[in-house]
């Protein structure tokens, strides 16, 4: 089963093999423990109930993990095949990591906000608030952006 679903990916270039704090016989296992660990969160949230803040935690350690990739293929003015959304190749850029870090701090709120985490009531409407103002941000962006987003996705009138 595991194979069959990493048989595309793993093994091919990727974002993983252009690492070097990771050696040659590291490259393969660590692209299957972070597509193992992409399944987990999928499985783990369609479970749902008390297993959806360890969920939301595993994807932090995720996105993390990518996003510190990211930033280190960034730095080093690399051009890569990550995987993401299909295999093309693509030159990241200081937006894929504010993107992360927009999905990470979404994360840390929710997490914060969950039933059964102790909050301080300030704390509380603090989290409500910063979501309120993520969303409404992604919103107007989304619209703003909305003919861009539909044109890149080869949907657009010609």
């Amino acid at each position: 089963m595991i194979d069959l679903l990493t048989r595309q990916s793993v093994g091919k270039s990727s974002l993983v093999d252009h690492l070097p704090i990771l050696g040659p016989a590291m490259r393969k296992p660590v692209q299957y423990v972070a597509m193992m660990g992409e399944l987990a969160v999928v499985l783990i949230m369609l479970m749902g109930g008390d297993l959806i803040i360890p969920g939301f935690y595993l994807s932090l350690l995720l996105l993390s993990g990518f996003t510190l990739a990211i930033y280190w293929i960034r730095k080093n003015g690399m051009v890569v095949d990550c995987g993401c959304f299909g295999h093309r190749k693509w030159k990241s850029n200081q937006y894929d990591i504010i993107r992360n870090l927009i999905f990470m701090t979404l994360t840390v709120i929710f997490i914060a906000d969950s039933p059964g985490v102790y909050q301080h009531p300030e704390v509380a409407n603090l989290a409500q608030l910063g979501m309120l103002v993520i969303t409404a941000i992604s919103l107007v962006l989304l619209i703003v952006h909305f003919r861009d987003i539909v044109e890149s996705i080869g949907g657009g009138t010609k």
